[in-house]
C-alpha cells in the first residue's frame, strides 16, 4: 500500500475532488500503524467522513454564512501548518486524514483546578 501525505495546493485541490473515494477500514488501520511514531494516540478518518463532520459544524455554526467558507483555503491552513498535527494522506486511490487523538474538555474538569489569584 503506497501512503503519500499532501502538502501542495494541487495535491490538496485533487483530495477535496476526490474525497468521495471509498477507504477501508483496513486501510485505515495500516494507516495508523504508520502514524503511530509521529503521533502519540493517532486517528484516521477517511477524508469524506472529516469534511461530513466540518460541514455540519459549519452548517452549526455559520447558519446562512456557511456557503461562503472557502474550504481549500481552511484545508491548506490545517495541513500546510506543521503546528496543527493533521495530516492529509492518500492512500492508493483514497484520501484520509490523520490527526492526534485529543481529550474533549469537560466542563467539570474547572472544579478541579486550583487556581492561585493574580497578583497586582
Amino acid at each position: 500500500m503506497a501512503i503519500h501525505v499532501c502538502l501542495t495546493d494541487e495535491e490538496i485541490q485533487k483530495a477535496l475532488q476526490n474525497a468521495k473515494i471509498e477507504v477501508s477500514s483496513d486501510t485505515l488501520d495500516q494507516v495508523l500503524e504508520e502514524f503511530d511514531s509521529t503521533y502519540e494516540e493517532p486517528v484516521a478518518v477517511t477524508l469524506e467522513n472529516y469534511l461530513d463532520a466540518l460541514d455540519a459544524l459549519i452548517q452549526e455554526q455559520c447558519g446562512d454564512w456557511s456557503e461562503y467558507i472557502d474550504y481549500f483555503r481552511y484545508m491548506k491552513d490545517l495541513f500546510q501548518n506543521e503546528e496543527n498535527l493533521f495530516s492529509l494522506v492518500k492512500i492508493n486511490d483514497g484520501y484520509c486524514i490523520v490527526y492526534e487523538d485529543i481529550p474533549e474538555f469537560d466542563d467539570d474538569d474547572d472544579e478541579d483546578v486550583d487556581m492561585e489569584p493574580l497578583e497586582a
